[in-house]
């Protein structure tokens, strides 16, 4: 009887060769797909970073919206101010911000008057006085510990019981083309950037409806605008108020 015997035998130089370039394809096609998969990831990343802070600068907008007119009433009727300006790339915001009665009567021509205010605010603000037939509005010059100093004399005398001292409260909301920003500014401090990067910033007002639209554009999203329509329900409260008033008027 014969033994049979087998010989193991390994790969060849070729088959070796050609498994390795086969593993070589593969990796590198796993690391191509990798890196498109990290790119792809990473752009839809920056889209909702965008996207998000575009979305966080209309609702802080929104926010700032709802305080327009506050305390302003009567001054609004006298025609002392205006609270809300839109231009095509600027929001103008204003309210007050503090209201409170003055210590006693108050004389044309006066520039110190006796006042505590409840709380320490910047010499650059402006204050509203008015009454129930007249106002004005007036710079601070100094603020003293019992008192402040006006940077111009009052034009009317005022009844400390029928008069109120408002402390004002202005927003602007612009762009500004040079830098690719939507800024907000508070009062007398300087601007604060709202949005980065932006192509373009309008707004549009239509009167009749009382609606805002807002219309941001992304440098990096051009044909993706963000929109937005706010209805400013403050300012057609008071419309309306304004129309019943006048409709009550003999």
């Amino acid at each position: 009887m014969k033994n049979i015997t087998f010989e193991a035998k390994g790969f060849t130089l070729l088959e070796a060769l050609l498994s390795l370039g086969i593993l070589s394809f593969i990796l590198a096609a796993s690391f191509h797909f990798f890196h498109l998969s990290r790119k792809h990831f990473l752009q839809l990343k920056r889209q909702e970073e965008i996207h998000l802070s575009l979305r966080v600068a209309l609702d802080k907008i929104t926010r700032e919206l709802l305080t327009e007119g506050i305390n302003l009433r009567q001054a609004v009727s006298l025609h002392l101010i205006t609270p809300l300006e839109i231009t095509t790339n600027s929001i103008l915001i204003r309210s007050g911000e503090e209201k409170i009665k003055p210590k006693t009567d108050l004389v044309a021509g006066q520039t110190l008057i006796k006042l505590n205010w409840p709380r320490k605010i910047s010499s650059k603000r402006s204050l509203l006085f008015h009454d129930h037939q007249k106002g004005e509005i007036k710079k601070l010059r100094q603020i003293n510990r019992n008192s402040i100093l006006l940077a111009s004399p009052l034009l009317h005398g005022y009844q400390k019981d029928l008069t109120a001292i408002i402390l004002l409260r202005e927003i602007k909301i612009f762009f500004d083309s040079a830098k690719n920003q939507l800024r907000i500014k508070f009062n007398t401090s300087s601007p604060q950037p709202l949005a980065e990067n932006l192509k373009a910033a309008s707004f549009s007002f239509e009167e009749k409806t009382n609606l805002l639209k807002i219309k941001l554009i992304s440098a990096d999203q051009k044909d993706r605008p963000l929109e937005t329509i706010i209805f400013l329900k403050n300012k057609a409260l008071r419309g309306k108020i304004f129309a019943q008033e006048v409709g009550q008027c003999p």
